[in-house]
C-alpha cells in the first residue's frame, strides 16, 4: 500500500474504498487540515465493520475516523490523511488538548468490552462469541475487568502495515491508544491489543513481527512481549522445564534480545530477532534497556532521512541529548528525544548516525552458569 495525496491505494494504484463522512474538519470548514503528530488507535465497539462505517457516516454519530479495518483487514478510508476526522474527542496528550486536530485515527472493528458473562457465555448484542475468541483481562488502568474480544492476525497484520506507513510518510512522533488520551472516558483498544509491541513495530517500520497478543493476566500484574535481554549463555527448549530437548539455535549467547510472552513456573515463552523461538528460564531474562545514544555535538534533527529534510520543532538538538533508536536509513537513524530539549518534549525525527554515541548499559550477571 501507499499514499497518494492523502488518499491510500494500494500497489497496483487502485484506490482504497472511500466513504465519506460529513463529520470531518471543523464547523464552517470541512476540509481543515490535521497538524500530524499522533496515530491513534481505536476499536468501534460495532457488531461490523460495514455497520460501525455507516453510523461513523451518520451526521447524528458526531464521530469519524481517517480508516475502518475490518476484522477480515478490509481497509475503509473516511476521511482524507490531511483533513481532521473526529475520532478523538475530549482528549489530552503530552499538554495538547483536543487530539482531533494533532492525530490521524483508525477504527479495528471490534466487539468493546464484553463484560463479565464468564466462560459460554459470552454475548455481543445476543450474538453468541465462543471462549476462544475472548481474552480474560484488566485493563492498564485497573478497571473493567472482564472479557474483551481478540483481535483477529489478518487485522493486525493490516493495521501494522498501515501504521508503519503512516509513521514514515507522516514523520507521526508515537503510536498510541485512546484510552492513553482520554483516560476513565475510554477503554480501546484495550488489553486484547497488544500496544507496547505494535508501537515498537510500527515506530521501527514495520519491521518487527506482531503476532496475535497474549494480553495481560487478569489482574493486570505482567505486560505481554516484552523485550527482554539474556544475562548469560541460555539453552532455549521445546517446553516450560529443564526435561524438554533444546530447540535449534539454541543456546542464546549472552546479551541476545528476545521478545518474551506467556509464563509458566518461572519459564518463559520467547522469540528471538532471528526467529529462535521456545521456553527459557525467566531467571537468566532481564528487562532489555532502550537503544540509547549521546548526540556528540549540537545536530539538527530532521523530518526524514536526508539533510535536505527540513528540522522538526525542537531542533537542533544540544550535545549531551540523549535519544533512543527507533529506525536506520542508509547513515541516518530516526531516534526519539528522552525528556526535553530546547524546552520541547516528545520530539521525534531524524539524524545523522555519524553524530551519536552509544550510550552502554552492560549486561548484568554476565559469569553465571548456564541454565541446563
Amino acid at each position: 500500500m501507499k499514499i497518494v495525496n492523502h488518499r491510500l491505494v494500494k500497489d497496483d494504484g487502485t484506490p482504497y474504498p472511500f466513504r465519506d463522512t460529513p463529520n470531518r474538519g471543523l464547523k464552517g470548514n470541512k476540509n481543515a487540515p490535521v497538524k500530524h503528530r499522533w496515530l491513534v488507535m481505536h476499536y468501534t465497539a460495532g457488531g461490523s465493520a460495514s455497520e460501525s462505517i455507516d453510523w461513523l457516516a451518520n451526521p447524528e454519530a458526531g464521530a469519524s475516523a481517517h480508516i475502518v479495518i475490518g476484522k477480515d483487514g478490509r481497509i475503509t478510508q473516511m476521511v482524507p490523511f490531511n483533513i481532521r476526522s473526529w475520532h478523538a474527542g475530549e482528549s489530552e496528550w503530552k499538554g495538547v488538548k483536543f487530539l482531533n486536530g494533532h492525530s490521524i485515527g483508525i477504527e479495528l472493528d471490534g466487539f468493546g468490552f464484553l463484560g463479565n458473562a464468564g466462560p459460554g457465555k459470552w454475548k455481543f448484542k445476543g450474538q453468541s462469541i465462543p471462549d476462544s475468541e475472548v481474552v480474560v483481562a484488566t485493563h492498564k488502568f485497573g478497571k473493567p475487568k472482564g472479557g474483551w474480544p481478540r483481535y483477529p492476525q489478518k487485522q493486525l497484520d493490516v493495521a501494522l502495515e498501515l501504521a508503519a506507513l503512516l509513521v514514515k510518510t507522516y514523520g507521526l512522533e508515537d503510536v498510541i491508544g485512546h484510552d492513553d488520551i482520554s483516560p476513565g472516558r475510554k477503554q480501546d483498544p484495550g488489553p486484547a491489543f497488544d500496544m507496547a509491541g505494535f508501537r515498537a513495530a510500527a515506530m521501527a517500520g514495520g519491521a518487527a513481527p506482531v503476532v496475535t497478543p497474549t494480553p495481560p493476566p487478569a489482574d493486570g500484574t505482567a505486560p505481554a512481549t516484552a523485550r527482554f535481554r539474556v544475562k548469560t549463555t541460555l539453552n532455549v527448549r521445546s517446553g516450560p522445564g529443564a526435561s524438554n530437548p533444546t530447540v535449534a539455535g539454541s543456546p542464546l549467547a549472552a546479551g541476545t534480545f528476545v521478545r518474551a510472552g506467556r509464563e509458566q513456573d518461572g519459564w518463559r515463552q520467547v522469540t528471538t530477532e532471528g526467529g529462535v523461538s521456545g521456553w527459557a528460564s525467566a531467571q537468566f531474562l532481564e528487562p532489555a534497556p532502550a537503544a540509547l545514544f549521546t548526540v556528540s555535538t549540537s545536530l539538527n534533527i530532521r523530518g526524514g532521512p536526508s539533510a535536505g529534510d527540513a528540522p522538526v520543532p525542537g531542533s537542533p538538538l544540544p550535545a549531551g541529548t540523549i535519544v533512543e533508536g527507533l529506525q536506520d536509513q542508509g547513515d541516518w537513524k530516526r531516534v526519539a528525544v528522552q525528556g526535553a530539549a530546547n524546552g520541547r518534549s516528545g520530539i521525534v525525527g531524524w539524524v545523522a548516525a555519524r553524530f551519536l554515541q552509544p550510550s552502554v548499559i552492560p549486561v548484568s550477571g554476565i559469569g553465571q552458569p548456564a541454565e541446563t
